[in-house]
C-alpha cells in the first residue's frame, strides 16, 4: 500500500512535531528535577542551621548571668588597679628607707 505524498508528509511534520515536544518536556522534566535537589539541599541546610542557632542560644548564658560576669569583671579590674597601687606605695616607701648606719 502506497501512501499519498501528503500524508508521508503530514506523517513526517507529526513526527517531528510529537518529538520536538517530546525532547522538550524531557529538558523541562530535568530542570524542574534540578531545581527540586537544589530545594531540597537548600531546605536541609537551612534546618542545620536552625539546629545550630538553637544549640548556641542554650549555651548562651542568662541574662544575670551575664549582669554577674560584668560585676565580676568590674571588680576584678578595681582590684588590679588597688594592687597596682600598693605595688607603687610599697616601692616608694622601700625607696625613701634610710639604711641603717654601719657599726665599726
Amino acid at each position: 500500500m502506497k501512501l499519498h505524498p501528503g500524508w508521508s508528509l503530514a506523517l513526517l511534520a507529526g513526527a517531528a512535531i510529537f518529538g520536538g515536544g517530546w525532547i522538550i518536556q524531557q529538558r523541562e522534566g530535568e530542570a524542574l528535577r534540578a531545581e527540586r535537589d537544589l530545594l531540597r539541599e537548600q531546605r536541609r541546610q537551612a534546618e542545620v542551621q536552625r539546629v545550630w542557632q538553637t544549640e548556641l542560644r542554650s549555651r548562651q548564658p542568662a541574662d544575670d548571668e551575664l549582669a554577674r560576669l560584668r560585676a565580676d569583671r568590674a571588680a576584678l579590674e578595681r582590684l588590679r588597679a588597688e594592687v597596682a597601687a600598693s605595688r607603687a606605695r610599697v616601692e616608694q616607701a622601700e625607696s625613701l628607707r634610710v639604711a641603717p648606719p654601719v657599726k665599726r
